[in-house]
């Protein structure tokens, strides 16, 4: 499979419900496989190759919170807070047994679907609507509510982006990225160090980066856009979100278009809530 080269948006919409099916169905129609042997214990273990099909990318996801509160499921709740894990690696085991991961320890990370604070609520029926780019390495998943809720959208991005500044193989390049209550500020959580540093026992926190300007439009009328890069003082620059870009959050709404050249930037003001891994709340994705 080629490394994309547009990451062109799809509008659709769906009751808050039906979220977290909704991303992983997409993620299943774009090459990953639900190899969780047991799913009670497991959960949603999706597997994939990458993009570059040499990769051993792994998602473990779960409806719930992270503290695993019985009766608070994303799809047959009114509560907001699904989970995952950046496993390492994952086997599956024999039919009806659970598999092995490597890090079987791991905690869960809460990550919030609608912008609210902790065990906050909204309707299971609520119809929101969203703007989604998937493939065989990552999901990008933007969901705007009802004005009525008040909420800003939220952004999350998941998988592995393509860009890369160093080698990073098996599953070492997955992240985890989103708008609202983030587990580190300004930062994603990416699953393993790059090639040659060796492993780590956990996922940990690299900071993101942009060149955005201190006033927005220029004196020209234009708006400055930039890529969203992350990185560490250890590690330098790493990789590249690739499929997003961000604006100062200044004179900009939600809905409104940027033209670049010949491509059409839907805008998303982001929900303030608790804190964000990008650099600024103003997200771009490509619609046309």
């Amino acid at each position: 499979m080629p490394v994309p080269t547009d990451y062109i948006f799809t509008p659709g919409s769906c009751k808050k419900s039906e979220i977290f099916d909704l991303i992983v169905n997409k993620l299943k129609a774009e090459g990953w496989t639900n190899v969780s042997s047991h799913p009670s214990t497991d959960f949603v273990v999706l597997t994939s190759t990458g993009n570059t099909e040499n990769k051993n990318l792994v998602l473990q996801l779960r409806k719930g919170n992270a503290a695993a509160t019985a009766g608070r499921d994303v799809d047959t709740t009114a509560y907001c807070q699904m989970s995952y894990r950046l496993q390492d690696t994952y086997t599956p085991g024999t039919a009806g047994a659970a598999g092995v991961f490597g890090r079987p320890s791991l905690a869960w990370t809460d990550l919030y679907i609608t912008p609210v604070a902790a065990n906050g609520t909204l309707a299971t029926d609520t119809i929101v609507n969203y703007k989604m780019y998937a493939d065989a390495s990552k999901i990008i998943l933007a969901i705007e509510y009802p004005s009525a809720t008040g909420y800003n959208p939220v952004l999350i991005y998941m998988g592995a982006p393509d860009t890369s500044f160093m080698p990073q193989s098996a599953n070492s390049s997955t992240i985890l990225a989103t708008s609202n209550t983030t587990a580190t500020a300004a930062s994603v959580m990416v699953t393993n160090s790059p090639d040659g540093i060796g492993n780590v026992a956990a996922p940990y926190a690299l900071a993101t980066s942009s060149l955005l300007p201190t006033k927005s439009p220029n004196n020209g009328g234009k708006y400055i856009v930039s890529d969203i890069y992350y990185g560490s003082a250890t590690e330098g620059m790493r990789g590249k979100l690739d499929g997003i870009l961000c604006a100062l959050n200044t004179n900009l709404l939600t809905g409104d278009n940027i033209t670049i050249g010949t491509q059409t930037y839907y805008v998303l003001c982001c929900a303030t809530q608790g804190s964000t891994s990008f650099p600024s709340q103003a997200i771009l994705v490509r619609i046309s």
